[in-house]
């Protein structure tokens, strides 16, 4: 009688520390005061969400950090032992006018750049917003991390089209699930 031996792969967890930009109770972050809207509100909707759509696809175990203090959130990271780093932030500026995605990496080319075009291109194309690029920036949250790191600005909550989308829970939704899928799709064409 033949034998057969079975070999049961070990996958190991994909670790990812997910940051929403400011504290609700510290710092507000970008603020539509004509509906009342804070950045650190929308960054944890979103944050919270991408998490579920991780957690639900299998492979991936997302912590949640949304701290004041940016030394605060580098050491978690760096200490937890994750694979990803990924902060979620809403962009503010005086003018209006300008609306968009942007996706932050701390330097062009790396494996952080790699994950960024991944969700740059989901959120874009999902969520139509105008798309802004993948950029380079001295971020202390991308610059003190040892693992890659990205740093997402979803839309302009200065803008009336993307606070629109801001505030939308639906839309919200939406930009989770393309920020899961830009992660998926990164590890999908990337390992």
């Amino acid at each position: 009688m033949k034998t057969q031996f079975y070999v049961e792969k070990v996958i190991d967890m994909i670790r990812i520390l997910i940051n929403a930009g400011h504290h609700p109770q510290l710092d507000w972050g970008a603020i539509n005061r004509k509906y009342n809207v804070h950045e650190a509100d929308i960054a944890k909707s979103i944050a919270m969400k991408a998490i579920e759509f991780l957690n639900a696809a299998g492979g991936y175990e997302c912590e949640f950090i949304q701290e004041n203090e940016l030394r605060a959130i580098t050491n978690r990271a760096n200490q937890g032992n994750f694979d990803l780093f990924i902060s979620i932030h809403a962009d503010s500026v005086f003018d209006p006018q300008p609306n968009g995605t942007t996706t932050f990496v701390y330097w062009r080319g790396g494996e952080a750049d790699k994950l960024a075009q991944h969700i740059q291109y989901q959120i874009t194309n999902r969520m139509k917003t105008y798309d802004r690029g993948v950029r380079e920036a001295n971020y202390y949250v991308l610059k003190k991390t040892i693992m890659p790191a990205v740093l997402i600005e979803c839309a302009y909550i200065s803008n009336e089209h993307d606070v629109q989308l801001l505030m939308n829970p639906d839309s919200q939704t939406e930009f989770a699930r393309s920020i899961a899928l830009g992660v998926t799709d990164y590890y999908k064409y990337h390992e």
